[in-house]
């Protein structure tokens, strides 16, 4: 059931990123959308699906295997390491779309790389809490 929950996860923490993307967007350049919004739902949702979600996904079982069959004496990481990691997770799928676009690693700090480092930070944070939330968090077993 959890890992059922974790579709759900995923999809919500595309959104949760598209909405930081459009947020960003507004707030540092006070323009909306208009009528690029299915090209960034499309470049955001292949470099989603394409490097950020496998990124996420393999990091966090890496690190969940760990845990549980290397360190299992340790005990549980804090809540707020599995955001944060996400969150930092969100550069490597901004570094795809700014080098098919652009370039090397300079142009990460362009405003308009911001908004993609806005769109996967957040979608990271998101998915990072969601993974807390279904398998890191402590269990009550009564």
């Amino acid at each position: 059931m959890r890992y059922l929950a974790l579709f759900g996860v995923a999809a919500a923490a595309y959104l949760a990123g598209a909405g930081a993307y459009l947020l960003t967007l507004w707030l540092i350049w006070r323009q909306s959308v208009a009528g690029d919004l299915k090209a960034i739902l499309f470049w955001g949702g292949l470099a989603y699906v394409l490097v950020a979600l496998p990124l996420y996904l393999i990091f966090f079982t890496v690190l969940h295997l760990i845990r549980k069959y290397v360190f299992h004496a340790v005990g549980r990481a804090p809540g707020w390491s599995y955001p944060l990691a996400g969150g930092l997770l969100g550069v490597a799928p901004t570094y795809a779309i700014v080098r098919t676009f652009s370039g090397g690693v300079r142009q990460l700090l362009t405003p308009e790389a911001a908004l993609f480092l806005s769109f996967f930070g957040v979608s990271g944070v998101c998915f990072g809490l969601g993974w807390w939330w279904l398998f890191g968090r402590p269990r009550s077993h009564g």
